[in-house]
């Protein structure tokens, strides 16, 4: 059968436009998708309320309660948590100034009410257990882009939701996690998975992500579980309450609001 030129011309451009996507896709490198992901709205504002449990290698359980507070100030983005329970924790606050500037690093204390003191927490001690669970006080900041290399692996599903599959190698040879593979859904940039792999390049812990959804337009992340594969142990955060876009004062986020308990 004789095909009409119009007919002939469109199935030309339909081709065309396919092929311009497959190049599209086959050109996207990790570091695209990395960035994609680190560029998601969050939202002038946000907060929540969530629950810390953590879970031993005797299969023990520990329950906390703590909120969140964040806010975007331009070139900075300002973060504290605080514990509320149980009394033990109650009142320990963590601040985080996270900069926009590249190769700056991120700026932290935590406070500790029991002994009425504010430690800052240095580079070399980024790596520890933040508040004896398995995320570390780098887990807890945000990522500088330019302070790894990335090479994509792959594509591959965590459950039904199809992912890049994305390793990250630290430029800092002297990190304690050196090297990750995160999974970020090619739907919406989101980490669904990540393994996290020590100096010996073993691998350590693993992060799993679910109850993801978008609230007031911003995509959200309900629940986490870190597992430290090496130690038999685990840490679940799970956030209730989550809004973004609403006042909050520029006081709440200082070591001055630590040191008096104002973090609500």
């Amino acid at each position: 059968m004789k095909l009409s030129k119009g007919f002939s011309k469109l199935v030309a451009v339909l081709a065309l436009c396919v092929s311009s996507q497959a190049l599209f896709a086959q050109e996207l490198t990790g570091y695209d998708i990395a960035k994609k992901a680190d560029e998601l709205p969050e939202g002038k504002t946000s907060a929540y309320t969530a629950t810390m449990t953590l879970l031993n290698k005797k299969g023990a359980t520990r329950v906390r309660q703590m909120i969140m507070r964040s806010k975007d100030f331009g070139d900075v983005k300002k973060t504290v948590l605080s514990f509320t329970q149980p009394k033990d924790v109650s009142g320990v606050s963590y601040l985080m100034f996270d900069y926009d500037e590249a190769g700056k690093d991120t700026d932290s204390w935590l406070y500790m009410p029991a002994m009425k003191k504010v430690r800052r927490i240095s580079g070399s001690s980024k790596g520890d257990d933040f508040m004896g669970t398995d995320f570390t006080y780098e887990d807890m900041e945000g990522t500088d882009l330019e302070k790894y290399t990335y090479n994509l692996l792959g594509e591959e599903k965590v459950g039904s939701e199809p992912c890049w599959k994305v390793e990250c190698i630290a430029k800092d040879k002297d990190k304690k996690t050196p090297r990750r593979i995160v999974w970020f859904s090619k739907n919406s940039y989101v980490t669904y998975k990540a393994e996290l792999y020590d100096r010996q390049d073993k691998l350590q812990r693993t992060l799993t992500c679910s109850n993801i959804k978008q609230i007031d337009g911003y995509w959200t992340t309900g629940k986490m579980v870190m597992e430290n594969v090496q130690a038999g142990k685990s840490t679940t955060l799970e956030m209730t309450d989550v809004s973004y876009d609403q006042p909050i004062a520029d006081s709440l986020f200082t070591v001055a609001s630590l040191e008096k308990g104002k973090i609500k």
